[in-house]
C-alpha cells in the first residue's frame, strides 16, 4: 500500500483535543526524526494562525477552560496548550511515556517498539489521518480487541458482541456472551431493535468480587458497557450515552450497577472530561488509562505502529 505522509492538522481529532493532535503531531515527529521541540510546534501555530482555535471552548452551555483568550491566542501560548498535554501525559504516566520530555522537546527513550501507548498513538494517527490497512487489521475492529483485553488485563471479566458466533439473534448471542462473565441475560418481553447486533456496545465486562470468589453470579455485579471508538471528540458524548443503562440494567438483571463506557485510543484532555462527566453518566478510558491497565501489545497493533511509522511525518 502506498503510505500517505501524515501534515500536521489542529482539527485532527475534533475541536474538543486540538492541543492533544499537536501534541500527538509532535510526538510522530520525535519517533521518526528521532526528536521534535516545542518551538516547533510554536512555529506550526504561527505559521497557519491555529492560534484562535486553540482557545478552550467557548460555546452556550460549554467550560471555558482556565486561561483567557487574550492569552492563549498567542502562538506562545498556544504551544503551552500543547506544553500542558505533554506535561499531564509524563505525570499521569511516569515512566510508561515512551519520551523524554521538558520544555525544549520530546525525545524517544530507548527501545520502545513493544510500547503500548505508541501503539495506540498509532491507531489514533491512522484513523484520523486516514492511513490505508489491510482489510482484516481494521482500526476500529483492533480497537475493539484491544479493549478486551485491557478489561481482562484490569481483572474485569469480558467479551466481545460482535465476534458471538453462532445460531439465533441478539438474545442467542448476548446469552453465548453473558454466561461466561456469571450474568443472566433475560431477552424476553425486553425492547430489541430489529436486527441488533449488539445494542450499542462493544465490548461487555463484569467486575468479579475478588478472585476468591470467581463464581458469585448474584445479583449486584458491577456491569460496564464498554464502546470502542476512533471518532472525533465531538461525537464522544452522543456515543457515550448511546447504551441505555436502564434497558442494559433489565435485560442483565442488574438495574443499578450498570455503567457505560467509551474507550477512545485518544488522550482526553482535562477540560473535555469534565464537561463529559457534567453532561451525561458513564466513564471515558482514554489512551492514558489504557497505557496504565494494558500487560503487552499484539503483532496487528505492531503493525499499525509500523503503517505509521512507514507513512512518515513531514519535516
Amino acid at each position: 500500500m502506498t503510505p500517505t505522509t501524515i501534515e500536521p492538522d489542529v482539527d485532527a481529532y475534533g475541536s474538543w483535543a486540538r492541543a492533544s493532535a499537536l501534541a500527538d503531531y509532535a510526538e510522530l515527529s520525535a519517533l521518526v526524526h528521532d526528536q521534535s521541540t516545542l518551538a516547533d510546534i510554536e512555529n506550526l501555530i504561527r505559521h497557519y494562525a491555529w492560534g484562535p482555535q486553540l482557545l478552550p471552548h467557548l460555546r452556550d452551555g460549554d467550560p471555558q477552560g482556565d486561561m483567557e483568550p487574550d492569552l492563549v491566542a498567542e502562538p506562545v501560548r498556544g504551544a503551552e496548550r500543547v506544553a500542558l498535554i505533554a506535561d499531564e501525559r509524563l505525570r499521569v504516566l511516569g515512566d510508561l511515556y515512551p519520551f523524554t520530555w521538558d520544555r525544549n522537546g520530546w525525545k524517544v527513550r530507548s527501545a520502545p517498539d513493544g510500547d503500548v501507548y505508541l501503539v495506540l498513538l498509532a491507531m489514533t494517527v491512522a484513523h484520523a489521518w486516514h492511513l490505508p490497512v489491510p482489510p482484516g487489521r481494521r482500526v476500529e475492529d483492533l480497537l475493539e480487541r484491544t479493549v478486551k483485553r485491557f478489561l481482562l488485563d484490569c481483572g474485569w471479566h469480558a467479551d466481545l458482541m460482535s465476534t458471538q458466533a453462532g445460531p439465533g439473534g441478539f438474545g442467542a448471542r448476548l446469552r453465548r456472551a453473558t454466561l461466561p462473565l456469571g450474568l443472566w441475560a433475560r431477552v424476553k418481553g425486553q425492547a430489541i431493535r430489529r436486527r441488533a447486533r449488539d445494542e450499542g456496545v462493544d465490548v461487555l465486562a463484569a467486575s468479579p468480587w475478588g478472585p476468591r470468589a470467581p463464581r458469585d453470579d448474584r445479583p449486584g455485579t458491577l456491569v460496564l458497557l464498554a464502546q470502542a471508538t476512533c471518532e472525533a471528540t465531538d461525537g464522544w458524548k452522543k456515543k457515550l450515552g448511546d447504551p441505555s443503562p436502564k434497558h442494559w440494567g433489565r435485560i442483565l438483571g442488574e438495574p443499578g450497577a450498570v455503567v457505560p463506557a467509551l474507550a477512545v485510543p485518544h488522550h482526553a484532555e482535562r477540560e473535555h472530561l469534565r464537561w463529559l462527566a457534567a453532561e451525561v453518566d458513564g466513564v471515558i478510558i482514554d489512551r492514558l488509562r489504557l497505557t496504565a491497565g494494558l500487560k503487552a501489545t499484539t503483532k496487528d497493533e505492531l503493525a499499525t505502529l509500523s503503517d505509521v511509522r512507514d507513512a512518515g511525518v513531514s519535516s
